[in-house]
């Protein structure tokens, strides 16, 4: 990944979600800049065909807002492809982490339609959906944190879901260089 705009916009959401210490009008005001501005940026507009597009991230306003939140830019890139491209030890404890949790609602059967006493079709789909996971207790909690995630922000599941696909393309991609590595050596 070297797409410094990108990079960068990542590592300003990041900011603005994680750090307590200035928001987008105290960023703004000491960059020298209107707050719209720092919006516009972070989240671009939407076109005539209805699509999103991102507005190029200028390289003196990277160093304005650079400056005025005191962040370097090394710490800015490492944060910004960390976003982008979480490590693998970083999911694996937030994944661990969700496991100990309590759970808040587990259901021991097949949800009841209340008027009519039969048994709710789509549950029965969920339900064997988790059977087939290996690790059936993960499976649950990370579909309970999906469910407080569509509580707070329905939005937000729809880059989890981009997060999923890619992370299964990269496994697809890993899967393919073992089996050609494999047929090589025979």
């Amino acid at each position: 990944m070297d797409n410094r705009d990108e990079i960068l916009r990542a590592w300003l959401k990041y900011y603005f979600e994680h750090s307590p210490k200035m928001n987008k009008s105290q960023v703004a005001a000491a960059a020298g800049i209107k707050p719209s501005k720092i919006t516009y940026i972070l989240t671009g507009r939407v076109g005539a065909d209805g699509e999103k597009y991102l507005q190029p991230f200028p390289f003196e306003l990277q160093k304005k807002i650079l400056d005025a939140t005191k962040t370097s830019e090394k710490e800015a890139i490492r944060i910004g492809k960390n976003e982008l491209e979480p490590d693998k030890d970083r999911i694996q404890k937030y994944i661990d982490e969700a496991i100990t949790k309590k759970i808040k609602y587990v259901p021991s059967e097949p949800q009841h339609d209340s008027t009519a006493g039969n048994i709710v079709p789509i549950d029965h789909q969920h339900a064997e959906i988790i059977k087939k996971f290996q690790n059936r207790d993960l499976a649950l909690v990370i579909n309970q944190e999906l469910l407080d995630l569509e509580s707070m922000d329905p939005d937000k599941l729809k880059s989890v879901l981009d997060f999923i696909k890619y992370q299964k393309n990269e496994a697809e991609k890993e899967a393919a260089k073992k089996r050609d590595a494999s047929n090589y050596k025979e």
